[in-house]
């Protein structure tokens, strides 16, 4: 990457989802060198929730929270997906 900001970044992790590479875009995100932003948060807890990573995903949630998006509420809505997903109610 020529920039390496939070832009592509995201756009690299969003990617990774898509195409289904979940272990990549959860590899990649531990490897960010810049803050995440909200979509960040989002893309990372979809990949969580696809592969039933509980402890990763709650994990990631506390860090949105220290980062302060995890009130937004695209990252709740994330979270409520994940949740779902490990049948965590």
């Amino acid at each position: 990457m020529l920039v390496r900001d939070v832009v592509s970044w995201t756009g690299l992790i969003s990617g990774y989802v898509k195409a289904r590479l979940f272990n990549e875009a959860i590899a990649l995100f531990l490897r960010m060198d810049v803050e995440p932003n909200v979509a960040t948060f989002v893309s990372i807890l979809g990949a969580c929730g696809k592969l039933g990573c509980l402890n990763l995903g709650k994990g990631i949630h506390g860090l949105g929270l220290k980062c302060l998006f995890g009130k937004e509420l695209v990252v709740c809505n994330a979270v409520l997906e994940c949740l779902y997903r490990w049948n965590a109610f």
